[in-house]
């Protein structure tokens, strides 16, 4: 458990990878990218009873473990939680490794 946020370098490379999933996700998929607001609240209900969550120096409710703002990362179908606490996050991950796989086939 931290209440400490990652590195800059570390929470940079996470806002680069949430920003690739989701122009992956715009580019090969007509699904929205805003979950509905009840799926919004049940991941951040989630985050508010985690060891991770945190409150950070500019106020802004955020995952002490990737350094991502709760609210940003709670809406968007693209994201996971990194400890697979949020429903529906072990098969994201499958399908994340499915399409890397896929993507390197075409290449």
């Amino acid at each position: 458990m931290s209440n400490e946020l990652p590195s800059k370098p570390r929470m940079l490379w996470n806002y680069l990878k949430a920003q690739g999933r989701l122009a992956r996700h715009l580019l090969l998929s007509d699904e929205e990218v805003i979950i509905p607001e009840e799926e919004q609240e049940e991941r951040l209900n989630i985050c508010y009873d985690c060891d991770y969550y945190m409150v950070d120096d500019d106020g802004v409710d955020t995952c002490s473990d990737c350094g991502c703002p709760l609210s940003e990362k709670a809406e968007r179908i693209t994201e996971h939680c990194p400890f697979e606490y949020w429903p529906g996050d072990r098969e994201w991950k499958e399908y994340e490794q499915e399409q890397g796989e896929q993507s390197e086939e075409v290449e």
